[in-house]
């Protein structure tokens, strides 16, 4: 039990590495301390250490699986925890949409709005889609290749 203790703190060290230091400090942490034991025994030093699926791949399937089932607060954790292990923003976002196709669009929406507020994304940032740079910058070649050579040549007696 202790080994599968050390173990799971190690894997939880990777995924938060506030977690090498003791963690955060919570109320939680007081109410029920051997729960938490129990966590880092049981999830992180038994099933996460598994060695068919390595820790990048647990992470990916654990938020998928936390969207999927509407748990907010520890969908938040995992998100920055599989930053941690080198799961990039546009990998978590594809996880989180393939949640709408078999959980539903409204736990994908919520999903993809915590994941917006754990990456620090404001509503100017996410303003301009990457579909309008595309147009602004076709807009911006065509207005070019127009200052250019002219206007476009018609391309039939009624235009």
């Amino acid at each position: 039990m202790a080994d599968d203790f050390a173990v799971g703190r190690e894997i939880q060290t990777q995924l938060w590495p506030q977690m090498a230091s003791g963690g955060t400090p919570r109320p939680v942490n007081k109410l029920a301390p051997d729960f938490f034991t129990w966590v880092a025994e049981t999830a992180f030093g038994k099933i996460w250490s598994r060695e068919a699926l390595p820790i990048r791949d647990r992470s990916l399937i654990t938020v998928a699986m936390l969207a999927a089932l509407g748990k907010t607060g520890e969908l938040r954790g995992h998100l920055m925890g599989a930053r941690n292990v080198g799961i990039s923003q546009d990998e978590l976002v594809e996880v989180l949409m393939q949640v709408a196709v078999y959980s539903g669009v409204p736990a994908a929406n919520e999903a993809l709005n915590i994941a917006a507020e754990v990456f620090g994304i404001t509503i100017d940032e996410t303003r301009r889609s990457r579909s309008e740079d595309v147009y602004r910058h076709i807009a911006s070649d065509n207005l070019l290749s127009t200052l250019a050579v002219g206007p476009p040549k018609r391309m039939c007696r009624r235009c």
